[in-house]
């Protein structure tokens, strides 16, 4: 959303069509974002210690060996989540942590683990969050665990 708004005024050219009709929309859903925006950066914490007591249950040693990574990872992709579903823009989330993880994955070797605490934080965060907010971040979190699989 944020690049159609750029792209338009930087270019001295105006919006089309489309472009006002995402604009439209944003602006209809934008309390919904803030309101997500603020409930993940508020709720960070508990979000990611929740997500790490349920991957903790189904991967009890991985859980423990890379208790900080882990930590780490969970708390940096649910900031990129919660900047890209306030700015309403999931390709800025793949390009921005698509790269990151697969480097993380081939460091680690964890596809498959990380992968199942991704689904694990859209477990918690559908437990904790309204469901117009949930239905704008749980499938940014999907994206991810997606990403996860396929390597």
């Amino acid at each position: 959303m944020m690049l159609t708004l750029t792209k338009g005024f930087n270019d001295k050219d105006y919006l089309d069509s489309g472009e006002l009709d995402r604009l439209e929309r944003y602006a209809r859903t934008f309390s919904t974002r803030l309101a997500a925006y603020t409930t993940l950066r508020d709720r960070a914490d508990e979000v990611v210690k929740g997500t790490l007591k349920l991957f903790s249950q189904s991967h009890p040693a991985v859980a423990q060996k890379h208790r900080q990574r882990c930590l780490f990872d969970l708390s940096h992709v649910l900031r990129y989540v919660a900047s890209a579903v306030l700015q309403d823009d999931e390709q800025l989330l793949r390009d921005q942590m698509v790269y990151w993880l697969e480097t993380i994955i081939r460091a680690y070797q964890t596809s498959d683990e990380c992968s199942v605490a991704y689904h694990h934080m859209q477990t918690y965060l559908k437990s904790i969050l309204p469901g117009e907010q949930a239905a704008m971040v749980v499938p940014m979190v999907r994206m991810i665990e997606e990403v996860l699989i396929r390597h």
